[in-house]
């Protein structure tokens, strides 16, 4: 998978493009603090508005009770399956490292810079001030 990772380069990525990553990051710190906060049952209500394949299996698989192996054994293979590259490919990183953390219960905050780490040091550096 590694070598599709290369493919996208942060620093050349298009304002858009960044825009609907930082909205991906938030929407999994979102389900981190609701998860948190209601339990992770509660984010059944949220899967009626995921439109993508990949975050919706992903999060109905976590939901069903899935371990953690299987779900990211099978992200993974959809991953390689669909050749997903460049920016797609970060987004599904990022779901997949998202699900991960969500299923294990971590503070939404170690959850937000973690993922904002797929941005860069530019990104992270307001978040660091937190810390």
């Amino acid at each position: 998978m590694e070598k599709y990772i290369q493919n996208y380069n942060i620093k050349e990525m298009n304002e858009e493009n960044k825009s609907d990553i930082i909205k991906l990051i938030n929407r999994m710190v979102t389900f981190c603090k609701d998860a948190r906060k209601e339990g992770i049952l509660s984010l059944e209500k949220d899967l009626p508005d995921i439109k993508d394949f990949f975050l919706s299996l992903g999060l109905k698989m976590l939901l069903s009770g899935y371990d953690a192996v299987i779900i990211k054994k099978t992200l993974n293979n959809l991953i390689i399956a669909e050749n997903y590259q460049g920016i797609e490919l970060l987004k599904k990183l990022i779901i997949k490292d998202g699900l991960f953390v969500l299923q294990e219960g971590y503070n939404p905050s170690v959850v937000e810079i973690m993922l904002y780490g797929y941005l860069g040091e530019e990104y992270l550096i307001d978040k660091s001030h937190d810390l």
